[in-house]
């Protein structure tokens, strides 16, 4: 895990200040299901022409990952083509991996669950990234509210979303959201989380 963590922060972190935790879903394609529609995750997010990646995802095999049984598609290279192309047939390739193995692709990734010709169901766990300055597609606040995220690992807390992305987003009462985390202290003293640029800004005009 803190390899895939390590790439999504090397794809993702240049364009925010912390990236967040976009999405867990445990997705499982059972026996005679059809193949999805071929999709990019990152159109939730309605930027015609994105200037870089908004969104990553790691599927995690827990079972198999075959032809027969569903491997996810994929379309190598797609996130350079126009959003309105079409994957001929020798462009779609087939992510078959062991349990314990992962595939990582970018949101704006042409992709779709494989359709089940086994006897079997086919099991994966995805998990999502996105810049921390966008909406998450999971609401974190309330699959893990603060009586629950308060017993995470800090790390995890603030890729919740239970921290401030600069500038100033995400902010409770004009502090950090994990004082929910201990008990209400009545008196908060608010503040600004400005980037280093607004901060030399600042700086300068109090020079002068």
């Amino acid at each position: 895990m803190p390899k895939v963590v390590e790439n999504m922060q090397l794809i993702l972190g240049p364009n925010c200040d912390k990236i967040q935790l976009n999405l867990t879903q445990g997705v499982q394609i059972w026996p005679g299901e059809r193949a999805q529609v071929i999709h990019r995750d990152d159109s939730m997010f309605p930027v015609t022409h994105k200037p870089f990646e908004f969104m990553v995802n790691a599927m995690w095999a827990y079972t198999e990952f075959t032809k027969e049984n569903g491997a996810t598609i994929v379309v190598p290279g797609s996130h350079l083509w126009e959003v309105d192309r079409l994957p001929a047939e020798h462009e779609i390739a087939l992510a078959e991996m062991q349990p314990g193995e992962v595939l990582i692709y970018l949101g704006s990734v042409i992709h779709a669950g494989g359709q089940n010709r086994s006897e079997l169901p086919r099991t994966g766990i995805a998990l999502s990234y996105c810049l921390g300055w966008l909406r998450q597609s999971e609401n974190q606040y309330f699959a893990a509210p603060p009586e629950i995220a308060k017993h995470f690992s800090k790390d995890l807390q603030e890729m919740l979303g239970y921290s401030v992305q600069r500038p100033n987003l995400g902010m409770y009462e004009g502090a950090e959201p994990n004082i929910l985390f201990e008990q209400y202290p009545g008196k908060i003293i608010t503040r600004d989380w400005l980037t280093p640029d607004q901060n030399a800004q600042i700086r300068q005009y109090y020079s002068e």
